[in-house]
Parts: C-alpha cells; sequence; structure tokens
C-alpha cells in the first residue's frame, strides 16, 4: 500500500460528510500552504492510477467481446 495526500475535492467532501451523516468533527492536518499549493484539486481517475489487469478480465467475464472498442471510449484527459 503506497501512502498519498488526498486531492483538495476529497478534503472538502469528508470535511462536509462530518457532522451531517452523525455527529462529528474534521481535525485537517495539513497547513494552508499544502492545501494550496501541493495537494492535487481533484483525484487522478483511478483508471489512470492502477493497472487494468483486472477490468480487461471484467470485460471479458462480461462477454462483451473486445476489450479494445470498450477502451477506446474511455475519456483519459484530467
Amino acid at each position: 500500500m503506497v501512502e498519498d495526500w488526498i486531492s483538495q475535492a476529497n478534503t472538502r467532501q469528508r470535511k462536509g460528510r462530518a457532522d451531517r451523516v452523525k455527529p462529528g468533527f474534521c481535525f485537517c492536518l495539513y497547513t494552508q500552504h499544502r492545501y494550496k499549493n501541493l495537494m492535487r484539486p481533484y483525484q487522478v481517475p483511478e483508471m489512470l492510477r492502477m493497472p487494468l489487469e483486472e477490468l480487461c478480465l471484467q470485460i471479458k467475464s462480461l462477454s462483451l467481446r473486445y476489450i479494445r472498442p470498450f477502451l477506446m471510449r474511455v475519456s483519459f484527459c484530467t
């Protein structure tokens, strides 16, 4: 497992969830400098972070025949 900083969007989501779902607090253990200058605005999509072997096997198991056309429809823009 690799440790990594979460994105700014993840922090906003977690902050919004605290005390809304059930009573609680959100403690942010990073500086304003890190948030503004070092954290990514959004998380990199999972398809760009993870190996695609498992996804390819799932496509095959769903009898979608060919993997390439399925993956060609995916936008890799972040």
